[in-house]
């Protein structure tokens, strides 16, 4: 035998020694593997607003509920990325975004109180019903861990019922001391944007910027049945104060609101007080 087929044998032989990996057989039933089901939970978030602020032409116009998936390394991920507090926004849309089935829905467009019952419930699916955050207490005047219950937010009705009209995307009001009747819309992110624009562009010309105003011009949409942006904009240069701040602050207490609001005991003093329940990024921000 040559040294060549010696050498060849030898490889052989202890090719056969070497035990190969073990493949996992194909399984439609991944469970059998991990223990943990590759068929993502979902569960069905109640909307505060039961879909009655939403256009007709909105995918979430008459909806009261939504079917939301639990969170998974995707979404966590999501909540990793180091972003300030002006992103905080955009993280809670991207998250939503993730976690909704109905693809066809913008979170961007959505009710706050809607946004934020879905961010609750996904909290809660998520990492439990506790929740523990630092905060001062009234009492002591101490920083303490403070404990909230999740469990225990409920839905309160709107402080002041507006009419809507889902066909103009507008609430109906009669301004409290020129009795005008207005049609008012919410404004949103596009409606914040072309303000901001609009103070930066006088900046540049150093002509005077009113916020008050341009927010005030924005939020009529007629005013006694009179549609035109001219006519409106003039109007809103003579509103009285006390109508452009019922303007300013109507869509606060004319959705359905949630109420995080309980009452906890501090770590430090025993003391007990009511509290809201601050949501920001470090409401998703676990440490084990």
């Amino acid at each position: 035998m040559s040294r060549n087929s010696k050498k060849l044998q030898i490889k052989e032989n202890t090719q056969e020694k070497i035990q190969k990996p073990k493949v996992a057989p194909p399984s439609d039933d991944m469970s059998k593997l991990f223990g943990l089901s590759f068929s993502v939970p979902t569960e069905t978030v109640s909307l505060p607003s039961q879909g009655k602020y939403y256009p007709r032409s909105s995918p979430l116009h008459g909806v009261e509920q939504l079917e939301i998936k639990h969170m998974t390394a995707k979404e966590e991920d999501i909540l990793s990325l180091p972003l300030g507090k002006s992103d905080e926004l955009t993280m809670f849309d991207k998250l939503i975004t993730s976690l909704l089935i109905d693809k066809t829905i913008d979170p961007s467009k959505m009710i706050e109180e809607d946004k934020t019952a879905i961010l609750l419930s996904a909290r809660r699916t998520g990492y439990g019903n506790s929740y523990k955050t630092n905060l001062v207490c009234d009492h002591c005047q101490q920083i303490g861990e403070f404990e909230f219950d999740l469990s225990k937010v409920d839905i309160s009705e709107p402080e002041n019922p507006i009419e809507y009209d889902p066909e103009s995307n507008c609430f109906l009001i009669e301004l409290p001391v020129s009795k005008i009747k207005i049609r008012a819309k919410t404004l949103d992110k596009e409606d914040e944007k072309a303000i901001n624009f609009e103070e930066k562009q006088k900046a540049k010309i150093k002509l005077e910027f009113n916020r008050t105003l341009a927010t005030v011009k924005r939020i009529i949409y007629s005013a006694n049945d009179i549609y035109d942006p001219q006519t409106i904009a003039k109007l809103s240069e003579v509103l009285p104060a006390a109508d452009a701040k019922y303007l300013l602050g109507f869509d606060k207490t004319c959705y359905p609101k949630v109420n995080t609001k309980q009452e906890i005991t501090c770590p430090n003093c025993g003391g007990t007080s009511e509290k809201e329940l601050p949501l920001s990024w470090a409401f998703f921000r676990i440490e084990f």
